[in-house]
């Protein structure tokens, strides 16, 4: 079984893709207050301005 994740995170945006052996299917997920990331807690994304 291979599973993998792709989160794209920009100011007040999130895309999360989730994939098990090729099936992708995406995440809704909130973004935190301040505009960058997650407000999931254990989901980290990078921002690089």
């Amino acid at each position: 079984m291979k599973i993998s994740a792709t989160i794209k995170s920009a100011f007040n945006q999130q895309e999360t893709i989730v994939q098990t052996n090729g099936a992708a299917k995406e995440m809704q997920m909130s973004v935190k207050s301040s505009g960058f990331g997650s407000a999931i807690n254990g989901v980290n994304s990078c921002y690089s301005p």
